[in-house]
């Protein structure tokens, strides 16, 4: 047994929710597994297999204190199962092997996105692949589809597959507008996508 199978085994230690009345830490049962799911997210490769020589694309990189508290954080306050989430990880790594195309190497972006206004915290995975955009959507739309059939609960994250050649140029061309006008900074920062590029040109403009 690999260290991450028997990391499995110890993690699902619950086949149903605990009753709310004999659970004396609700919190314990959605959080199960977590140094698991972040194991993960730093180490893909024991999961999604050997990346290419390509580099992922990390745009929001975070200290692993940084990440296990954001997580704790996030499934307790949604009430979402971690395992939830690391399942639905172990359906995209399979479908990384079925389409033959392999992620990038590093750990996997995690974003954490808070709307004090109307009071949601949402959390973003990005598996950055080796591959055109054309085989990252497919892999995304595969992913929905044999989620759904799976039954795994697909609210449990948004976990999304992006092409590292777009990524690259995203990128670079939000540099360069930075670049060129340094006041959309403070802008950039509260975007969600670095593909918003065309909004920051128009608030350059206004």
């Amino acid at each position: 047994m690999t260290a991450l199978a028997e990391s499995e085994a110890k993690a699902d230690t619950h086949d149903e929710p605990p009753k709310r009345e004999e659970a004396g830490h609700p919190a314990d049962y959605l959080t199960s597994g977590l140094d698991l799911f972040i194991h993960v997210l730093r180490h893909p490769e024991e999961l999604f297999g050997t990346p290419s020589q390509e580099l992922a694309v990390n745009r929001y990189p975070s200290d692993p204190a940084h990440l296990a508290q954001g997580l704790r954080r996030y499934f307790a306050w949604s009430n979402k199962r971690c395992m939830d989430a690391y399942a639905r990880m172990r359906i995209a790594a399979g479908l990384t092997r079925r389409f033959a195309i392999a992620i990038c190497g590093g750990p996997l972006e995690v974003r954490f996105f808070e709307d004090p206004g109307d009071a949601s915290l949402d959390l973003t995975v990005v598996v950055c692949v080796d591959a055109d955009e054309a085989s990252a959507e497919a892999l995304n739309k595969a992913l929905l589809h044999h989620a759904t059939q799976c039954c795994v609960y697909l609210g449990c994250l948004d976990l999304r597959f992006e092409s590292v050649h777009s990524l690259r140029v995203q990128v670079l061309r939000r540099n360069q507008l930075l670049a060129e006008y340094p006041a959309l900074q403070d802008e950039d920062e509260d975007e969600d996508d670095a593909d918003d590029a065309d909004d920051m040109v128009k608030l350059a403009r206004e």
